[in-house]
């Protein structure tokens, strides 16, 4: 949302070949972006992903928006 960059390294599919993908936050509002058009290795449901740099989605910011339950 407002230009950062985090990096988003992948756990369990590091020789995958790469795609382009918008990666999304759990709850996906109009601005719950974490990265788009970004290339990484391709993923499939159960693959970790580490988004380094969160920005407001740190604890500190966090609600219980849509019924969610804080962790």
């Amino acid at each position: 949302m407002y230009g950062g960059y985090p990096q988003i390294p992948t756990a369990n599919t590091m020789n995958a070949p790469e795609e382009v993908v918008d990666v999304y936050g759990p709850v996906c509002e109009s601005s719950d972006i974490f990265a788009r058009d970004r290339s990484i290795p391709k993923v499939s449901e159960g693959a970790l992903l580490a988004v380094m740099n969160a920005g407001a989605y740190g604890f500190s910011m966090a609600s219980r928006c849509n019924s969610r339950p804080l962790r």
